[in-house]
């Protein structure tokens, strides 16, 4: 939101400052912006990743103006991109693990933060701050069979914050159902024999005898 530039100018005894004018297109109506005494000025609050145009007319002093400068531009940097391809993985144990991509053009892309509700229509609240070096996150701890919805946004090292993604969801591993119809059966010689019968949801099921 704002641009820093300087100059440089022969030494001239008599100079007391500069004039510094603005326009939106290098043809434009250069408009005066401000004065200042260095050979250098910041100009604020201005769009992101827009071109500005500037000249220069030094200040004599006894009050008389030079002529323009030559047109030069500046460049304002831009929103980060959002982050499109956000995705989350389902059916794991009390976990969801979240991926993602640097979009190319972010080069300083500085932190994501991510964001969850546990309602498509809820209210999001902040998860995790994260580095901008990462791309992924395991989100765990999580109770089982329980549906998450995400979003993410990246900030670059200026502080500018893209719009966050679209919103995605999972869900964690349901846990495997219960033994049905168990029967033991007594009068064995020093044994119990169990017998037992069980609705497979799970593909993996661990049986201890």
């Amino acid at each position: 939101k704002k641009i820093r530039f300087s100059w440089t100018y022969p030494e001239e005894e008599a100079l007391k400052g500069y004039q510094i004018f603005r326009s939106d297109m290098p043809s434009g109506e250069f408009k005066m912006i401000g004065t200042t005494a260095k050979k250098s000025f910041e100009d604020a609050y201005l769009e992101d990743g827009k071109e500005y145009f500037y000249r220069i007319k030094k200040i004599y002093a006894n009050g008389l103006l030079s002529d323009f400068s030559n047109v030069f531009s500046c460049v304002t940097d831009a929103v980060p991109t959002s982050v499109n391809d956000f995705e989350a993985v389902s059916d794991l144990a009390r976990k969801i693990e979240l991926r993602w991509t640097i979009p190319p053009r972010d080069k300083d892309i500085a932190r994501f933060v991510i964001y969850r509700t546990d309602s498509s229509e809820g209210s999001y609240e902040e998860l995790k701050k994260l580095s901008g070096f990462k791309k992924t996150y395991t989100d765990s701890g999580l109770p089982d069979n329980t549906t998450y919805y995400y979003k993410i946004k990246s900030i670059d090292k200026f502080g500018l914050e893209s719009e966050l993604s679209r919103e995605i969801f999972a869900t964690t591993k349901d846990i495997p159902k219960t033994s049905l119809n168990l029967t033991a059966e007594s009068r064995l010689p020093r044994k119990v024999r169990l017998s037992y019968f069980y609705e497979i949801k799970e593909q993996h099921i661990s049986e201890v005898m």
